[in-house]
């Protein structure tokens, strides 16, 4: 039931910005499901990950930044985000910027992801920092680092410190993104309001529109809205 809504949402999300939702792209559609929808669909993540690159696909985009890196292998529970935009960007030819604080994770995801490693740049370093001083414009964007406690009040010191931190790395991307930007926050489908509690509010004044919220929540930019650049 799940997979048939969320095409019917698709659709109807492509009727309004494209010029026909036939237009899906029949190819990507096949792969991505052949390879992800088993594993994805483990933790909600499926639908999310599917609409962000098809929108990516179809604004042209060259560029993803991801923070927050795959740090085992076949945990699909944890998203395998790094596989899965890696495999991506090699198919696609577009370029993936990995960024992780911690260097064993780094080290960790290199080896999982060795097949694509020609496509991806792996930068060990604070995700704020690396935002602030990055040179490119983001196509897509992908929040994903500080564990956040999903059973932890909201009161809690790790869930507010998750919050705070993926504010600020949305803060320090504003000025880095694309005409066409997409955002993806992962760990957002918590009763304490997850990761992405302070951004979806941040997103929402800066006149972006949420698309889907499940285990993830996409953002795209709300047509005949501009953003102010931070």
């Amino acid at each position: 039931m799940k997979l048939k809504f969320l095409f019917s949402f698709k659709e109807e999300f492509y009727e309004i910005n494209h010029s026909s939702s036939s237009d899906m792209n029949i190819e990507f559609d096949t792969w991505f499901k052949k390879h992800y929808l088993s594993g994805l669909a483990q933790s909600n993540r499926f639908e999310t990950m599917y609409i962000a690159l098809d929108l990516f696909l179809k604004n042209n985009g060259k560029v993803i930044v991801e923070t927050g890196v795959t740090r085992k292998a076949d945990h699909w529970l944890d998203g395998m985000s790094t596989i899965v935009f890696g495999s991506f960007s090699k198919k696609y030819h577009c370029q993936l910027h990995a960024v992780d604080v911690n260097p064993e994770s780094i080290q960790v995801c290199k080896s999982l992801t060795n097949e694509c490693k020609e496509y991806i740049s792996y930068h060990t370093s604070d995700s704020v920092v690396f935002l602030q001083n990055f040179k490119q414009k983001i196509d897509l964007l992908y929040l994903d680092s500080m564990d956040c406690p999903g059973d932890d009040a909201i009161t809690s010191e790790q869930l507010i410190q998750s919050q705070q931190h993926q504010l600020a790395e949305m803060t320090a991307s504003m000025n880095k993104l694309s005409d066409d930007p997409i955002i993806l926050l992962d760990d957002n489908d918590y009763q304490n309001g997850g990761k992405t509690r302070l951004t979806k509010f941040f997103l929402e004044q800066q006149g972006f529109q949420e698309i889907m919220s499940w285990k993830q929540s996409l953002w795209v930019l709300h047509r005949g809205l501009k953003y102010n650049h931070l």
